[in-house]
């Protein structure tokens, strides 16, 4: 089960990697949302392997976000101001840089059997910052 908590977050790091390759500006805050969110210890290895800080609201559910897309049209002006006035974050999680080098090197694992595979090429991220 770990190991496939692990994937997904390496998906997670390679798909930052790929919009930071594309000029996207990323921060180092994430704000999560969804059913996940509601595990710790999920939380936990994500921040630990994206070693960026993330932030849950009190309220991670698909409600809440129908709720402020709804206030967005009706109360406030724009789903950006509809969100800071109804989001409340209940919970930052913060990377822990003793596992850092671990999840690096495993990182690196997983992206060359990606390249092995055929999934991306060996070039993927100087090619992107090339576009």
């Amino acid at each position: 089960y770990t190991a496939y908590l692990d994937g997904v977050a390496y998906v997670a790091r390679l798909a930052y990697a790929t919009l930071q390759g594309l000029g996207a500006a990323l921060g180092q805050v994430i704000h999560v949302a969804g059913g996940a969110a509601r595990s710790v210890v999920w939380l936990q290895l994500r921040a630990d392997v994206l070693q960026r800080e993330l932030w849950r609201p009190a309220d991670p559910g698909a409600a809440m976000g129908a709720a402020i897309l709804a206030a967005s049209r009706t109360h406030f002006d724009g789903v950006i101001p509809a969100a800071r006035a109804m989001v409340q974050v209940a919970q930052v999680i913060t990377p822990r840089a003793s596992r850092a080098s671990a999840y690096d090197e495993r990182y690196a694992a997983f992206h060359a059997q990606c390249v092995r595979r055929g999934y991306i090429s060996p070039d993927y991220h100087d090619h992107l910052q090339s576009m």
